[in-house]
């Protein structure tokens, strides 16, 4: 990615694979271009999980905010990336497992821009399935400076994934309150 001088970054990041960074970049891009916001996306994941592709020169240059989609490892690479970021989002599981790999990439991120919002979306969501000593995470994340939101789990996150579509997109009714207007609204925060 070049160096940039107006660009706002939105990084979504996390050590760990399979915890829905792609997933949060689409709905993070897509949430931004319902606004009016012209964005440019980057998939530096490479498994082909996004509904975005990478964005041309063009699109880039146009672009207000670049949305960037990383690989489950930090990489140097990563973390000079991160030096550019605006926003960064650590997407994270509600299992602890999952933990660990957060909170490196937490202090990953706090060490290379610590001026940056910082966001920890908790993907899938319940009630339900989440253990008290999750939460306590939660808390524990919160006192460091970061914001936590959360994406229900919902048959709608798992149709819009096959569609290639954005949640508030096959909705229906819940579109206006979709997960991906809560996350965008936080990226934009900066």
């Amino acid at each position: 990615m070049p160096k940039r001088r107006h660009k706002k970054t939105v990084t979504v990041v996390n050590r760990k694979g399979g915890v829905g960074k792609s997933f949060i970049a689409d709905e993070i891009a897509w949430a931004l271009e319902r606004d009016g916001v012209a964005c440019a996306f980057w998939d530096f994941d490479g498994q082909g999980g996004t509904g975005h592709e990478t964005s041309d020169a063009e699109e880039r240059e146009a672009a207000e905010v670049y949305v960037v989609d990383t690989p489950g490892a930090i990489t140097r690479q990563m973390r000079d990336l991160l030096k550019q970021t605006d926003v960064a989002v650590v997407p994270v599981t509600p299992v602890g497992s999952d933990v660990s790999a957060t909170e490196y990439t937490m202090d990953v991120v706090e060490s290379a821009c610590p001026k940056a919002a910082k966001i920890v979306v908790v993907n899938a969501w319940t009630r339900f399935r989440t253990a008290r000593a999750f939460e306590e995470c939660a808390d524990a994340w919160r006192s460091r400076g970061w914001e936590v939101r959360y994406v229900p789990h919902a048959e709608a996150v798992r149709r819009a994934r096959d569609a290639g579509r954005s949640v508030c997109d096959v909705a229906g009714a819940a579109r206006p309150q979709g997960p991906s207007r809560s996350f965008a609204s936080a990226s934009r925060g900066w």
